[in-house]
């Protein structure tokens, strides 16, 4: 299966799910937010990116929770020789529950599950890839910074399948603690 297939399948089964749960929520509903930010991975010194929009499907005074679609990319050298490098992205799938501390900050905590794509990428193109599962679970605090805007400071801790690359099976990659900044947009 193509991965713009299991992309677009998971995307439309995620959007499903948080609409279907909102719909079934009671009147304590409200909206949603967009995060993006940026990270650090402790077990191999790389950099990640993150976009991801979560969906509220209930809230009271002290708590929210959120399903939400997230993708994660990043990318690793191989072989600096021969200009190779492995292209990772995730696609996942999030429950998030929020504790509202006082007016201005809050923490989160949480867990999704996804699929993770790999690419081996040459000057001549792609030589190959594969797709692998990808869990994680995360935790960090928040703290307004205008009407509709927060940043937040968390941690990750990423679990990664085994990937097979030109017929090399039980690649691994080790399990790593991610450390990020992140701006978040509330509508």
């Amino acid at each position: 299966m193509k991965k713009t297939t299991l992309t677009t399948m998971t995307a439309v089964l995620t959007a499903g799910m948080i609409m279907s749960a909102s719909s079934e929520a009671n009147a304590n509903i409200s909206g949603g937010d967009f995060t993006a930010g940026i990270g650090f991975m402790e077990r191999s010194d790389t950099g990640y990116g993150f976009i991801k929009g979560n969906g509220v499907v209930y809230q009271d005074e002290l708590f929210k929770h959120k399903l939400g679609l997230e993708f994660i990319g990043y990318g690793e050298t191989l072989d600096k020789t021969l200009d190779t490098d492995l292209l990772y992205s995730a696609l996942v799938a999030n429950y998030e529950l929020e504790y509202k501390a006082d007016e201005i900050f809050s923490l989160y905590i949480g867990g999704g599950g996804g699929i993770q794509f790999v690419d081996l990428d040459s000057p001549y193109g792609s030589l190959d890839d594969d797709t692998a599962g990808y869990a994680q679970v995360f935790a960090g605090v928040r703290a307004r910074v205008g009407r509709n805007t927060n940043i937040h400071l968390g941690a990750r801790r990423m679990f990664f399948d085994d990937h097979e690359l030109l017929g090399v099976t039980g690649l691994k990659q080790e399990q790593t603690w991610g450390f990020e900044l992140g701006l978040t947009m509330s509508f």
